[in-house]
């Protein structure tokens, strides 16, 4: 799980860093504005979700158990 603003490295250079370790681990990322459409148009990879927030807790646990499994 990680948030796209962070200092240095943001959330869709993580991503792409992870991407490149491995195809399949589940990531989800999360940031307060809607920023999937400021993303070039690039769909998300697979097993990746984005959520913004606010979100809730039960839905964000809800994704991670359809990521990962009960």
């Amino acid at each position: 799980i990680t948030d796209v603003m962070m200092p240095r490295l943001d959330g869709w250079a993580l991503l792409a860093r992870v991407r490149e370790q491995d195809q399949t681990l589940p990531v989800i990322v999360m940031s307060a504005v809607d920023m999937r459409l400021r993303r070039q148009g690039a769909p998300l990879p697979d097993h990746t979700l984005f959520l913004t927030k606010p979100f809730d807790i039960a839905a964000l646990l809800n994704n991670i158990t359809r990521l990962i499994g009960p």
